[in-house]
């Protein structure tokens, strides 16, 4: 009986070299899917309602008010260098923002003794500025971690200023006021000019403001006090930068 030839063996996988080259294939594939599943969302985030800031400002003399009496040159009272902010975004491009300047100047004192008693001046000085802004955002996108934004508003001012003046009598003992003063002055100045912000996370911003400030009344009585050592300039700059951190739900 013819032995009947066999038939050759059927290689059902592939040679080594190509199944190397398609695992690494597949490999790839699935590196990339699951790197697009797992990306993280933009530098800048959703925008959300609110943020909270603090920033340091450099804002200059503002009142017509001496910080102590009898000094060779006029000493004024400045704000206070950290200003807190809080703002309620109205929509993806404007937000509505308020913040504080406040500075309450130590106590100064200043003596005179003399043959009859001692005479003691006492001087105190306060202010407070509450900036109130409009932010426009001038891209129509918050550019990857960048945005810039148009700054419009008013900033109330309040500045008071006493001085109290006490007579000691060397032979009594007994203490008597004498001469006291108190001086205020209020303002509304009219805000313009930029501000920035730099997205270290989805919440967490870097932030930096140039404005200018300008005083209607200071515009009004600046002739007449123009020879005063104690006049201010009815237009200002001022600078501040510092962190924002966003909270709340994303905008629609």
């Amino acid at each position: 009986m013819q032995d009947v030839p066999s038939l050759p063996d059927c290689k059902l996988t592939p040679q080594p070299a190509r199944l190397g080259q398609r695992l690494f294939f597949l490999l790839m594939l699935s590196g990339s899917a699951s790197q697009a599943q797992t990306a993280p969302t933009a530098p800048g985030g959703p925008a959300t309602r609110w943020a909270v800031g603090l920033q340091a400002a450099a804002y200059p003399r503002i009142a017509f008010v001496n910080a102590y009496a009898g000094q060779s040159q006029a000493a004024y009272v400045r704000p206070w260098p950290v200003m807190p902010t809080l703002s309620y975004r109205l929509e993806a491009r404007g937000a509505l923002e308020a913040g504080l300047l406040l500075r309450l100047s130590p106590t100064h004192t200043t003596s005179e003794v003399n043959s009859t008693g001692t005479y003691l001046t006492t001087s105190h000085a306060s202010t407070w500025m509450v900036p109130f802004v409009v932010r426009a955002q001038l891209a129509p996108q918050r550019a990857e971690r960048w945005q810039l934004d148009a700054v419009l508003g008013v900033m109330p001012l309040s500045t008071k200023y006493t001085e109290e003046n006490t007579f000691v009598d060397v032979r009594t003992g007994q203490a008597s006021s004498y001469g006291d003063s108190r001086q205020a002055y209020s303002d509304l100045p009219l805000l313009a000019g930029i501000g920035g912000a730099y997205a270290l996370t989805p919440h967490l911003s870097l932030t930096a403001d140039a404005r200018f400030a300008w005083s209607i009344l200071g515009t009004i009585v600046g002739r007449a006090l123009s020879q005063r050592d104690d006049f201010v300039a009815p237009i200002w700059p001022a600078l501040s930068a510092g962190l924002s951190y966003q909270f709340g739900k994303p905008l629609p």
